[in-house]
């Protein structure tokens, strides 16, 4: 039975014991195995194992431990995970907090709020994010980040506060909402949207406004005022052009002008030219003499009749 179940890849009672024994003796590669087997369980010899696996001699391991602590948060391993805070590495602090944001202790509030003031950007980054599901009681310090140094802090500060969309945040916000950075304005912004209160809409309507280019609000501001006025059509090329009287209304249309006195109109010149249409290739129309032939016998054709009526 156990050798069926073991074959369909499902768990039985005491597996996690098992592989738990088996870690403490395999290698680096078969730990990382292990510990991917043995995240998802919630049985007290899977825990210790993980939690063993963010302390493990290898780099690699570590590493895998701490991404599958994140991904399996559990509160039996916030001590292992304090330890790691304390890690020179900036990558093993960032992974501890993002194990960290998924507990709910009073040990990993303080130890988050505490890497808030990190030496190192990315650290204080991740910190800013793990607050961000703390509810209310995130808003004091997270405020205080909204006017780090650093423009990454301060875009994943305002993230934070709109994510939790605490109206005692909309003035830092504001303050915000024009900075240098243009990544922190949009989330200062993004963030305003989420917020409740008339501060935060009447902010919205002001960085709406002034958003607006300066062109565009003056032409709405004059068509506004002035009322607009029907343009006469254009006039047809062969008409010449108008003149306009003193009424701005009457237009009055001036003839194309005429050729000078005494100046001789072109005549086709005698030969053939290629400035002249050619006729070539044309049939000309038929003399009278051939619409009479044309005509049957007896019958006169219809311009004789009617001149003979």
């Amino acid at each position: 039975m156990l050798a069926s179940v073991a074959l369909l890849g499902l768990d039985w009672p005491g597996q996690g014991a098992a592989r738990a024994a088996e870690y403490a003796h395999a290698g680096p590669l078969r730990r990382v195995e292990l510990l991917h087997l043995l995240a998802p369980s919630h049985e007290p010899e899977a825990r210790a194992a993980l939690a063993a696996g963010l302390s493990d001699p290898d780099p690699g391991v570590r590493e895998s431990a701490r991404r599958l602590a994140a991904r399996y948060p559990s509160d039996d391993l916030v001590p292992a995970l304090l330890r790691v805070l304390e890690d020179p590495s900036v990558a093993a602090r960032s992974d501890a907090l993002d194990a960290l944001a998924g507990t709910r202790t009073a040990d990993s509030r303080r130890a988050i709020e505490r890497a808030l003031s990190d030496r190192n950007t990315a650290v204080r980054t991740h910190a800013v994010q793990a607050l961000s599901g703390a509810g209310a009681d995130a808003v004091v310090p997270l405020l205080d980040r909204v006017h780090d140094p650093e423009g990454d802090v301060r875009a994943a500060a305002a993230d934070a506060l709109g994510r939790i969309g605490d109206a005692r945040a909309a003035l830092a916000l504001v303050g915000i909402s024009q900075d240098p950075i243009p990544e922190v304005r949009l989330a200062a912004t993004r963030a305003l949207g989420s917020l409740p209160g008339e501060v935060a809409a009447r902010a919205l309507v002001g960085l709406v406004h002034d958003a607006m280019p300066r062109s565009a609000s003056r032409r709405s501001a004059a068509s506004r005022s002035t009322p607009t006025r029907r343009r006469s059509p254009p006039s047809p090329p062969w008409l010449g052009q108008p003149s306009r009287s003193r009424s701005r209304d009457a237009t009055t249309w001036r003839a194309p002008p005429s050729p000078p006195s005494g100046a001789s109109t072109p005549r086709r010149p005698a030969g053939p030219s290629s400035t002249w249409p050619s006729t070539r290739g044309r049939r000309a129309p038929p003399t009278r003499s051939a619409r009479s032939s044309l005509t049957p016998t007896g019958c006169a054709p219809t311009w004789e009749r009617s001149s003979r009526g």
